[in-house]
């Protein structure tokens, strides 16, 4: 029941929720993300961050998982435009 009632807030957001893995794979994204990136809900299943980001914005992606895999996980969201 939980589950399926974040799934409804997730789906009817008008934010852009888009989930992805350390690799930058898409695990999850909504309707509203697909839209914000120019793309289809079927497509998102396999779009890839680095798929999304210019050359500077790949550097900082990389940098970024060095991070993650130093230090651990973010204490807090982590936003970025591209």
């Amino acid at each position: 029941v939980v589950e399926g009632f974040f799934r409804r807030i997730v789906e009817s957001s008008r934010d852009g929720i888009w989930v992805f893995d350390a690799q930058g794979r898409t695990v999850h994204a909504n309707e509203r993300a697909a839209e914000l990136l120019g793309r289809t809900p079927q497509q998102m299943a396999t779009l890839s961050v680095h798929d999304v980001l210019d050359d500077a914005g790949r550097l900082q992606w990389a940098a970024h998982l060095r991070r993650l895999v130093e230090v651990g996980p973010n204490p807090k969201e982590v936003e970025c435009c591209y």
